[in-house]
């Protein structure tokens, strides 16, 4: 099973070596190389932080976390299949090209 947009999975932490897994919302669309196996994701966190974006219940097209959560747009990466559990949900589309929006603020020319 593949997973699309918006999905929130939980795969490994790059930040942390050795730690348990983390969830991740998956931002990346079918046009990304190797679609069927590899993801570009931003890391979900509970910790809040400059530039973050809190999740609320309505963002949410089903499931969501036992506690309130954030999107740090600045934390991405890419996620091969093989290295995701579970799915923990699925945001809003609005949702993931909200926070899209943010990282392209962060990279775009200036």
């Amino acid at each position: 099973m593949t997973y699309q947009r918006g999905d929130v999975v939980w795969a490994v932490d790059p930040y942390r070596s050795g730690s348990n897994p983390r969830p991740w919302v998956l931002i990346s669309n079918t046009s990304l190389p190797y679609a069927d196996s590899e993801y570009i994701g931003m890391i979900l966190t509970t910790k809040s932080h400059p530039g973050g974006r809190q999740l609320t219940a309505s963002d949410w097209e089903y499931g969501q976390p036992p506690r309130t959560s954030y999107i740090s747009p600045w934390t991405v990466g890419t996620i091969k299949h093989d290295q995701t559990r579970n799915v923990q949900g699925r945001l809003r589309a609005s949702v993931v090209d909200e926070v899209v929006d943010d990282l392209e603020s962060y990279i775009e020319a200036e």
